[in-house]
């Protein structure tokens, strides 16, 4: 039990950030205490040769004026005021034999450095640390030429510094694991609060995963970034209720206008088993099942269609056409459905008018909309189609004088399956204008209309230049 929860603990961002938070703070400590630590390491050993370079002077002194004798007499002078055990002085020749000398019993055995002896005669202060087998603490001693072939070695303990940084030293290690426990409560603590929120959004996802569809996540929250994760949150179920509604709705209106096809079709085929029907009356259902198939065929591909283009994942063509070509290429498949109605059709565009975009797609953007521009118009009407190019957008116009589109119908006319009291008396399955719409936007353009009942209306479509 203990082993599962330690390791769901570890699991956790809370704790996660905590680690880090404590590991950052102590390669930062770390890091300040080696700068801090060398920094002091540095004017204590500077302390100290500052000090011994200060004696070198003194007994240059007394060299240039009482010569060897001098030296010695204030060599014995000196170690009378201090303990041989911490201080020991040596006098050579330039040819490195040892003139005078302190009492260096205590400091072992310690070899003539004749190098440092040749670098001090060049006026060359040597400056040395020894690490000596009989002590604990290490020594800082220099070579320094006092006179003519005259050099003085001086030694120091350094067991005052090393103390004085021993207990700097253990002082930090007490402090560090002092405040490094510390940062890991604080870093825990200062987790948790920050993830509080977090939390908030995911216990509102998690109720919204058991039912709850109507909760939102509480956007009144302490930090901007999960603030706006809540309100990110809040539009996704916002777009998700809004699809749902809206498959529930395509849902009721497939089942509505799929169930008259179906019906009859059921009925044609009731109506030959129960009659005696001849060749010919066979024919004729099946033809007439046929037409009824195409339609739940076309309703179905339609419906496919708009899915695509509305989801994002529709294949957009790059093609290289004339604007002019391709209206009257649709004016004269239409030209049969207008000139039953005494429509007449026109084309306001200039025949060098080039465009780059998916040719396909918007021959049916301008079908549906020619198709009801001459279903809606009064007999005896006129369209207009029209387009230009301006600024990379080339803009499309589809004008007739037909019964025109009432306010309250005009929000509702993209919709799928939506039809206009004016509009049942027309044959259509309400998809048309809702199918333009989606390719429309899927080419990166958009669709608007301009009307009002009896005096017609006009379509605008724009599409930006594919490059």
């Amino acid at each position: 039990m203990f082993s599962k929860r330690g390791i769901n603990i570890g699991d956790t961002l809370s704790f996660r950030l905590a680690v880090i938070y404590a590991g950052i703070f102590a390669l930062t400590s770390l890091l300040a205490f080696s700068v801090f630590y060398y920094r002091i390491h540095s004017l204590t050993m500077s302390q100290v040769d500052e000090e011994l370079i200060e004696e070198v002077g003194e007994f240059a002194e007394i060299s240039e004026e009482d010569g060897v004798e001098g030296v010695r007499g204030e060599m014995s002078l000196e170690i009378e005021e201090e303990d041989p055990k911490e201080i020991f002085l040596r006098l050579y020749s330039g040819d490195g034999k040892v003139l005078a000398s302190t009492d260096l019993s205590s400091w072992g055995d310690l070899p003539v450095d004749r190098e440092a002896i040749g670098s001090a005669l060049k006026r060359e202060n040597v400056l040395k640390t020894l690490k000596l087998p009989t002590r604990d603490y290490h020594a800082r001693t220099i070579f320094a030429s006092i006179g003519p072939e005259l050099v003085l070695q001086i030694g120091m303990t350094l067991e005052d510094a090393e103390d004085y940084l021993q207990i700097f030293r253990n002082l930090f290690i007490l402090l560090f694991l002092a405040v490094f426990l510390l940062s890991v409560f604080i870093g825990r603590y200062m987790g948790k609060k920050a993830l509080s929120d977090v939390e908030k959004v995911t216990h509102a996802a998690r109720e919204i995963s058991r039912g709850a569809h109507d909760m939102r996540v509480d956007v009144g929250l302490k930090y901007r970034e999960v603030r706006e994760l809540g309100e990110t949150f809040n539009r996704m179920l916002d777009e998700i209720h809004v699809l749902i509604e809206g498959m529930r709705e395509l849902t009721d209106n497939v089942a509505h206008d799929l169930r008259s096809p179906l019906t009859r079709i059921r009925g044609s085929a009731e109506m030959a088993l129960l009659k005696e029907t001849s060749p010919d009356g066979f024919r004729e259902m099946a033809a007439g099942i046929i037409d009824e198939c195409d339609n739940l065929i076309e309703i179905i591909n339609t419906m496919l269609d708009i899915t695509e283009s509305e989801a994002g994942i529709m294949d957009i063509a790059r093609d290289e056409f004339n604007v002019s070509d391709l209206l009257s290429d649709a004016c004269e498949i239409y030209r049969p459905l207008a000139d039953d109605k005494e429509v007449s059709i026109r084309v306001e565009v200039s025949g060098g008018l080039m465009f780059s975009g998916d040719r396909r797609k918007l021959q049916r953007v301008l079908a549906n909309l020619l198709e009801n521009a001459i279903k809606y118009s009064h007999q005896g009407g006129e369209v207009v189609l029209s387009a230009s190019i301006s600024e990379s957008v080339l803009h499309f116009e589809i004008r007739d004088n037909g019964i025109g589109i009432s306010e309250d119908d005009r929000p509702h006319i993209f919709d799928r399956f939506y039809r206009s009291e004016a509009s049942r008396c027309e044959s259509g399955i309400g998809l048309g204008l809702t199918l333009a719409k989606a390719f429309a936007e899927a080419m990166g353009g958009g669709i608007s209309v301009v009307s009002s009942p009896g005096a017609g209306s006009v379509f605008s479509v724009v599409l930006p230049i594919m490059v």
